[in-house]
């Protein structure tokens, strides 16, 4: 879970990510802007950075509710923490209760 920002009011956005072994890509999608397009390169550079293996891993990050534009870059860290839950053998203890802005 983050937040994102319409105007002065606040909502619910929920992160989710899939990764299966497939050509190398990484996809967000449900509205993002040009901001959140380029947060790819920053999550990939953090998996490398951890020397979390991400070769041939097709990585596709979904913000949903979709049809509520998303911007800026308050969402990477939940983004980032949404792939390594997929791709870690061990989960991080994250709940749903959690809310990572």
């Amino acid at each position: 879970m983050s937040v994102g920002l319409q105007g002065m009011k606040g909502h619910k956005v929920t992160v989710e990510a899939s990764v299966r072994t497939d050509k190398e890509q990484c996809v967000i999608i449900g509205l993002p802007d040009a901001s959140i397009k380029e947060s790819k390169d920053r999550i990939l550079s953090c998996l490398h950075d951890m020397n979390i293996d991400i070769e041939m891993k097709k990585i596709t990050i979904h913000l949903s509710p979709s049809d509520i534009r998303k911007s800026g870059t308050g969402f990477d860290c939940a983004m980032l923490l949404a792939v390594m839950q997929e791709v870690l053998k061990e989960p991080l203890p994250i709940d749903d209760s959690t809310c990572v802005i």
